[in-house]
């Protein structure tokens, strides 16, 4: 799965289900809560698979390794957060 498709449905569930526009989306935004939300609506809500939601998972984790290594604001923030999180 590509970077940009996690994040175009990252961003959906950010507007739809969150209320945040996307101009307001920040890395700050990306906690574990927010994170750990997003994968629970993958499965309940898109009906996606265990294997799916992990594929997701990952391709944000390594979003924040490249981020950081960016030196993008708050990378270091989202990728202690997706350490954490299933």
């Amino acid at each position: 799965m590509s970077y940009k498709a996690v994040f175009r449905i990252l961003m959906e569930f950010m507007y739809t289900v969150k209320a945040i526009p996307a101009d307001k989306v920040c890395f700050e935004l990306l906690d574990e809560q927010m994170i750990t939300e997003f994968l629970d609506w993958l499965e309940s809500e898109r009906g996606c698979s265990a294997v799916t939601r992990n594929q997701h998972f990952s391709a944000l984790a390594a979003f924040a390794d490249y981020a950081q290594n960016r030196d993008f604001g708050s990378a270091p923030h989202v990728q202690e957060k997706c350490a954490k999180s299933p």
